[in-house]
């Protein structure tokens, strides 16, 4: 007998449609579990200041499925991905959820953040190809070099900074893909402007509104196309507090 669905996920694959993802009920159901874990563990730790079902199911799940809506490969496809300051696990295990033959590693510096997304790996069953990886991205960079296809970030540093803190992560002709809410013209024009200094060319961009009148979003997608013509990592810290 078939499992009736809930009616956050109905709601979720709904929502997604509308942008033209198409999520099964079983990717639906796992992504409505990994929200149902970042809430309760909420009680305990701070993973986030969200914690209304309906409005998180839009600020977490649906703000990480629109980074499907620009990845560079179909549903399935094999890549490498590093999801730099995933959090609660946003948009790292989403994006593991939709692409089930990508290795993803999500990183953030906080312990008890990667405990917790850790326990969420666990939980739902991804534990065979998603890690977490507890360090800063640029010791990150020193070990694992042009190693991933893509990189993302969702909510974290300036435009300029996360050009910086991708290009030693990414292969050649690897993929940035960065979500901004409210990105100020200043900041976008600073980031083309050091791109190319670090190897980097916007690719595309796309602008999209969530629903429930609950904000828009901008999502640049960088391609790597050549090496850095600085020396990097920096040392950690450097590309936030120095600025190219």
């Amino acid at each position: 007998m078939q499992q009736s669905l809930d009616p956050l996920s109905s709601t979720l694959i709904e929502y997604a449609q509308g942008y033209g993802v198409d999520l099964s009920e079983e990717q639906a159901r796992m992504l409505i579990r990994h929200l149902s874990l970042v809430l309760q563990k909420n009680e305990y730790i701070n993973l986030t200041r969200i914690t209304q079902p309906n409005e998180a199911l839009v600020l977490h799940i649906i703000d990480s499925v629109l980074f499907s809506t620009v990845m560079p490969w179909g549903f399935g496809d094999s890549f490498r991905l590093l999801d730099m300051g995933t959090g609660a696990g946003y948009p790292g295990i989403p994006l593991a959820i939709l692409f089930s033959g990508a290795r993803c590693d999500l990183a953030d510096s906080v312990g008890k953040k990667c405990q917790a997304v850790s326990e969420f790996i666990d939980e739902l069953g991804l534990a065979g190809r998603v890690n977490v990886i507890c360090d800063r991205v640029e010791s990150i960079a020193k070990t694992k070099g042009k190693s991933y296809d893509v990189v993302t970030a969702r909510a974290m540093d300036k435009l300029s900074v996360l050009l910086e803190y991708a290009s030693p992560l990414l292969c050649h002709k690897g993929t940035l893909i960065a979500s901004k809410g409210k990105l100020q013209d200043e900041e976008k024009s600073h980031a083309l402007s050091v791109a190319p200094t670090l190897g980097f060319e916007l690719l595309k961009t796309k602008q999209l509104e969530l629903p429930n009148s609950l904000g828009s979003r901008e999502i640049l997608c960088f391609k790597k196309v050549s090496q850095p013509k600085i020396h990097l990592p920096r040392a950690i810290g450097a590309p936030k507090h120095k600025p190219l």
